[in-house]
């Protein structure tokens, strides 16, 4: 993933009568063959950017570039996007009149028939659609509509797909098993994938970079585990996942160097580890526990008037005391807000 396929260069967009910009002030690099997640909060800006990036609306100001070609010029076309630039949105956009297979094969018909049947096939069995290939989108549910369009999508072999929300209505082992479709299909054709979740488990299993966008501004653009381990500030800690934050009298001199006193500890549950008394940092009491499937999370009130999420391999019992020993942490700037992020 060395060559960049997309640039994007300070991208502005508002619309009629709204306060705050949609897109604002954005500029990413994105690498041919890579799987990038868009994620924030409900109003962000992430469809907005993906409508931008497909070439079907016109930035304000700011550019997009596919290799050396400029995108935003397509938004003003009598059919608006980009032809290498493909996108799947979240009503999926079927042809209600012809039936699976005839979906994902529209895109086909320039080639001759064995070609088409075979990748037709292909993608057919890689969606798990095979059973459905003679049905009408009406006689599917919302996730089978999803797979077909993704498929349909795929049959194109784009330089460029966008996804909204594509796995917004598939569940459990089957949205593995798609994920891994769509993961053999990038490579299988060197695609570069975009794709819009508000889900954020979506983004740290699938993508290889996230963006993290928030009233139309780009908060961090990083590697899944930078953005859970290194978060840039206590907004991006508590979007993807739970965090404690402490000031620096309650931490360890051995975690304490110059700088500190401006900035607030992240520690993630399974960063603390209960221990013998001797050993431990705080002190507390489990007041509530959640169980997870695979492990708990214990909220542990401390001597020091803190309530702590903790990371358990197995249950405790409520009231029981509990010693916790900080393993690791991340150092944020004290004054970031959880919410709202204010823009600058």
């Amino acid at each position: 993933m060395s060559n960049i396929i997309l640039q994007i260069d300070q991208l502005s967009k508002t619309f009629p009568d709204t306060p705050i910009a949609a897109v604002h002030n954005i500029s990413l690099q994105i690498f041919q063959g890579e799987v990038v997640a868009l994620t924030g909060p409900s109003g962000a800006g992430k469809t907005t950017l993906l409508r931008l990036l497909a070439g079907l609306l016109l930035p304000d100001t700011g550019t997009i570039y596919l290799q050396k070609e400029l995108v935003n010029t397509y938004a003003e076309e009598l059919v608006a996007g980009h032809p290498d630039i493909h996108m799947v949105f979240q009503d999926f956009k079927l042809f209600p009149n012809h039936t699976v297979q005839e979906n994902i094969n529209y895109l086909l018909r320039y080639y001759d028939k064995d070609f088409q049947q075979a990748k037709t096939q292909e993608l057919l069995q890689l969606f798990h659609l095979e059973v459905f290939a003679t049905k009408y989108p009406r006689e599917l549910s919302g996730g089978q509509q999803q797979r077909v369009a993704l498929a349909k999508a795929m049959a194109a072999e784009p330089t460029v797909l966008l996804l909204d929300e594509p796995f917004s209505q598939i569940d459990g082992r089957l949205k593995q098993e798609i994920k891994q479709a769509l993961r053999h299909l990038v490579n299988e054709y060197d695609t570069t994938l975009l794709f819009v979740t508000h889900d954020t488990s979506d983004a740290l299993s699938f993508a290889d970079r996230i963006a993290l966008i928030h009233q139309g501004d780009l908060i961090q653009f990083a590697s899944p585990t930078q953005v859970y381990q290194k978060p840039t500030n206590q907004f991006v800690a508590s979007y993807f996942g739970w965090c404690n934050f402490l000031p620096l009298a309650y931490i360890p001199t051995r975690f304490q160097t110059n700088g500190h006193a401006d900035q607030m500890a992240c520690i993630r549950p399974e960063q603390f580890s209960l221990v013998m008394q001797s050993k431990a940092d705080f002190k507390g009491k489990v007041v509530q526990q959640h169980f997870m499937g695979s492990h708990y999370i214990l909220d542990v009130s401390t001597t020091s008037s803190q309530t702590l999420q903790v990371f358990a391999h197995q249950a405790y019992q409520i009231g029981q005391a509990v010693y916790l020993r900080i393993e690791d942490l991340h150092w944020v700037s004290k004054s970031d807000k959880l919410l709202p992020y204010e823009r600058k």
